[in-house]
């Protein structure tokens, strides 16, 4: 069993009919454990930059509570790509991809 912890910066906007109509800055601190090769993330803390203005609703509607919600878990599989690092996925379509740091 793998156990650990890490975090996750998001940075983007939410787009309607191509008007942006919020943005996200976020960094989610999480505490996570593999069961049966997925990762069950749990967020711990999360803290919005100066610029989010995206309700939790708004993101909810988008990505997985934990990036809304302290405490929210998420649930994913992890797909090596070579040395640069991993593709993260909670369905069969990448959530994002994880950057390698060494």
């Amino acid at each position: 069993m793998v156990d650990g912890e890490g975090i996750d910066t998001l940075s983007g906007g939410l787009y309607r009919n191509n008007v942006l109509v919020a943005r996200v800055e976020r960094t989610i601190k999480y505490h996570y454990h593999e069961e049966q090769g997925r990762y069950v993330m749990t967020s711990t803390a999360i803290v919005k930059g100066v610029h989010d203005d995206i309700s939790d609703t708004q993101l909810t509607g988008c990505l997985a509570g934990m990036y809304a919600h302290q405490g929210d878990k998420n649930i994913v599989v992890l797909k090596n790509i070579g040395r640069s690092g991993w593709m993260v996925y909670d369905n069969p379509v990448p959530l994002y991809f994880c950057k390698r740091n060494n």
